[in-house]
């Protein structure tokens, strides 16, 4: 983890967007551009606190992203997830996007990581990884049994606020630009 964001969480403070930015920056390689990246966004929109990713994905295709999959009105879940990766383009780098539990500490926290994902590892599901890299909201804390119950009753506004950050931070990150081809 950079140490910046460390720092943020060990004071129980909300990371700024401008340090999640600076950091995010060293973890994605520079040749990696919006026509080279696939978001997938993974969770339901039956549960608040599994809302996150596909409320993210909605942002970026409300800000006119065409590289998402999974988003309020057409979820990705872990019954159509294997069909929806079918459907990537294989040289498309995936970046997949996942609400996640945690400590209580890091509640509110997004955690990029370089490889894949374990979708729903936190409530019991044997879903195979998936993603080039990934990124996890911690949307409310991890207490074993009781995981669904806590994602079911995640508050609503700490999850659209953590999405629309994300969202923000990966349409600074991936910009859209429109490339013309030399005539």
């Amino acid at each position: 983890m950079h140490a910046h964001i460390q720092k943020w969480i060990e004071a129980k403070q909300k990371v700024p967007s401008h340090i999640y930015r600076n950091a995010w920056r060293e973890i994605f390689p520079s040749f990696l551009h919006y026509q080279n990246v696939v978001f997938l966004c993974i969770g339901t929109n039956r549960c608040t606190g599994d809302a996150y990713a596909p409320l993210v994905g909605t942002y970026l295709k409300d800000r006119g992203y065409k590289n998402i999959f999974g988003t309020i009105d057409q979820p990705v879940h872990h019954l159509n997830l294997q069909e929806t990766v079918e459907q990537i383009p294989s040289d498309k780098t995936i970046i997949a996007l996942d609400a996640a539990l945690g400590r209580i500490h890091h509640v509110g926290y997004l955690f990029l990581e370089e490889g894949p994902i374990s979708p729903g590892s936190g409530v019991g599901k044997n879903i195979p990884p998936v993603g080039n890299y990934h990124i996890k909201g911690i949307v409310n804390i991890n207490a074993g049994m009781q995981n669904q119950l806590l994602l079911m009753s995640t508050q609503l506004d700490l999850v659209m606020d953590m999405a629309k950050q994300t969202a923000f931070l990966l349409g600074w990150l991936f910009p859209k630009r429109i490339y013309s081809t030399p005539t």
